[in-house]
């Protein structure tokens, strides 16, 4: 059962302490992760692609995460937006740390590596509230019958 009282300032600690946890775990395994898969040989588009997913694996799998331990906690509902919130400041946070500079302009390719990098664990938070919202449902019918 989800906590329905929990109030503002709980979930604005539990949205730091998502933040704080994360730039730890991105100091440490996720920047040894990054380095670790990247590769200096000659791919194609997609394969480009596969193996930024690859290289951004940890972000991807730490707030998927926090997108269900917020669905859990706070409900589907209110802990989807509370994940999104998280996500969205942390990777906002990462993009300003990266400093990224396009002097003729950003092609679609960097677009997409941008939203690859930093919309894809936006994305998946909400997909771990999403998680959780779909698994109640299921076990909910399942222990009406």
């Amino acid at each position: 059962m989800a906590i329905g009282a929990m109030s503002i300032a709980k979930r604005l600690g539990a949205t730091l302490l998502t933040l704080l946890v994360w730039e730890l775990v991105n100091v440490t395994f996720a920047h040894w992760w990054a380095i670790s898969t990247a590769s200096e040989e000659v791919m194609g588009l997609m394969q480009f692609f596969a193996r930024e997913i690859l290289r951004n694996a940890p972000a991807s799998a730490y707030f998927f995460s926090v997108g269900v331990v917020f669905g859990v906690t706070m409900g589907a509902h209110d802990g989807g937006r509370w994940a999104v919130f998280a996500a969205a400041v942390a990777m906002g946070i990462n993009a300003l740390l990266a400093k990224y500079m396009f002097y003729e302009g950003i092609s679609y390719i960097e677009v997409a590596l941008l939203v690859t990098n930093y919309g894809l664990p936006i994305a998946l938070a909400a997909a771990g509230a999403l998680f959780v919202h779909k698994w109640r449902h299921i076990n909910r019918g399942a222990a009406e019958t």
